[in-house]
């Protein structure tokens, strides 16, 4: 998964931020400082963060627990056949991005990001490819030519991992069921799980 780690700067937009933090085996509260109370091995790693710089602020970053979260579609990207199209709902770091660029055989990457200020911070790192477009706007209207398909579909537009999101999950998997191959929503397994356990 080290590959999958971001190179984004660090930077400040409006209420959003790019930083880098350290977590070592004396950080106070090393085991449960990742995101969602997730534990994390000691290293250096990047977030994205809005409205301050604290854990419970960040939106994503590339510790090891959420390089789990992306697997299916890291695995689906690095299997893809020749002229692959990817449509990503969510820049975040551009952890799915980054993966899908170090694929030869991916051929074109639209990305939906609703907030500017992400696109100013993130985007620069990635849009030298030519194969990327970022696009501003809302995953659920953005508006694309009737016939435009793509092999691979992926959202992750939300900030945490809530039972809520599965029914906008529910809502972007039954608008791009037909115009794609294959699609999949960040967390979408686990919330499924943890939805199964809380009506035991």
């Amino acid at each position: 998964m080290d590959d999958c780690k971001v190179r984004v700067p660090e930077g400040v937009c409006g209420d959003w931020a790019v930083s880098h933090f350290t977590i070592t085996d004396k950080t106070p509260g090393a085991l449960y400082y990742a995101l969602h109370g997730r534990p994390i091995p000691p290293g250096t790693y990047t977030r994205l963060t809005k409205g301050g710089t604290g854990r419970e602020n960040v939106v994503m970053s590339d510790t090891p627990a959420e390089m789990k979260d992306h697997c299916e579609v890291l695995r689906r990207l690095r299997r893809a056949a020749p002229g692959t199209r990817v449509l990503m709902h969510g820049l975040g770091l551009g952890i799915v991005l980054g993966a899908a660029l170090r694929e030869a055989n991916i051929e074109h990457i639209d990305v939906v990001e609703i907030a500017p200020e992400v696109i100013a911070l993130v985007g620069p790192t990635y849009t030298g490819d030519g194969r990327v477009i970022i696009h501003e706007g809302d995953a659920f209207t953005y508006e694309w030519p009737k016939d435009q398909r793509w092999s691979i579909v992926w959202h992750d537009i939300w900030n945490n991992l809530c039972i809520d999101n599965l029914e906008e999950m529910g809502k972007l998997h039954r608008r791009f069921g037909r115009r794609c191959d294959w699609q999949g929503s960040w967390g979408k397994e686990f919330l499924v799980a943890e939805r199964r356990r809380a009506s035991w």
